[in-house]
């Protein structure tokens, strides 16, 4: 047996529908557009100098600098620590690395502060920084906290650029641990991290209490050198 087809039934006196071409549709919006033919023109010479714009203002721009002779000095830039995201249970698996570089500012020159992903810029010092922090006027992370306390004890900023040239960057990969009940983040030469070697003087673990990491012997043992370490 041949399988049966379904067909449209055609009524008596109709014809099938017309198949229509792209031609013949547009012969039949040719009067609109020649009615509106300037409108038209104008809008293809948008498209065109957009086009146009979008190919030549990079070039135009390229031009420009090249044009000012700048000059990037790589030395006024140092490499200072690389960040790791610790390991911790039941926490999500998203995990980050993150470098910190030490920059001296040229005499007479200005920086502006990047807003684009932060809710406040302003220039601070290291120990300034740390100050506001402990008051809960800012937040910070580990990462920055142990950073700044870092940097708190260079007397200026040449120092710092001297000492981050005269060593390797530091890798940093905190252990993520417990201390009655409280979450710790230790770091290299802390007696719970596998690297015996400390990485910077001071704190080596910051613990968690209402919502902010701070040494367990309170603010001034970001500046100590020996500072007591609970195991």
């Amino acid at each position: 047996m041949r399988p049966a087809t379904l067909s449209a039934p055609v009524l008596p006196g109709a014809s099938p529908a017309p198949t229509h071409s792209d031609w013949a549709t547009l012969k039949k919006l040719g009067p609109y557009v020649w009615q509106w033919r300037w409108r038209v023109l104008v809008a293809l010479s948008c498209l065109v100098a957009a086009k146009f714009a979008n190919i030549g203002v990079p070039l135009i721009l390229k031009q420009l600098v090249d044009a000012l002779d700048l000059k990037l000095s790589s030395s006024l830039v140092a490499p200072w620590s690389r960040w790791i995201t610790p390991v911790i249970p039941n926490m999500p698996r998203r995990r980050f690395d993150t470098r910190f570089f030490v920059a001296r500012m040229p005499a007479g020159q200005s920086a502006a502060v990047a807003d684009r992903e932060s809710t406040i810029g302003c220039w601070l010092g290291a120990r300034e920084a740390l100050e506001m922090y402990w008051q809960r006027d800012i937040e910070l992370a580990p990462p920055q906290i142990i950073t700044l306390a870092h940097l708190s004890r260079y007397a200026s900023a040449a120092a710092a650029l001297e000492a981050a040239r005269a060593t390797v960057p530091r890798l940093i990969h905190p252990v993520h641990i417990e201390v009655d009940a409280a979450r710790v983040f230790c770091y290299p030469g802390d007696a719970a991290h596998g690297n015996r070697e400390s990485a910077f003087p001071g704190v080596s673990r910051l613990v968690l209490r209402d919502g902010r990491f701070e040494p367990f012997d309170g603010f001034e043992a970001f500046f100590s050198d020996s500072a007591a370490q609970r195991l």
